[in-house]
């Protein structure tokens, strides 16, 4: 479920970032032509991110160690 939430989040922030880079006739324009690539490029590059962090860090130890969960 987090990483679901982690995905929708990437994912409606590269949606404001591409809304506001271009204009809204050639985002559609480019969603025309290359409807299969952007979804993927953006699921790609949200499940990247995800890699990168932790969902949840957990201290458990006395001198900070932490552990991914």
């Amino acid at each position: 479920m987090s990483r679901f939430l982690v995905l929708s989040i990437h994912v409606f922030i590269a949606g404001l970032e591409i809304r506001e880079h271009r204009s809204s006739q050639d985002f559609r324009q480019e969603m025309v032509e290359e409807k299969g690539n952007w979804w993927t490029k953006i699921r790609a590059m949200s499940f990247a991110a995800s890699l990168e962090q932790p969902a949840l860090s957990i201290s458990t130890a006395p001198h900070n160690q932490r552990f991914k969960v």
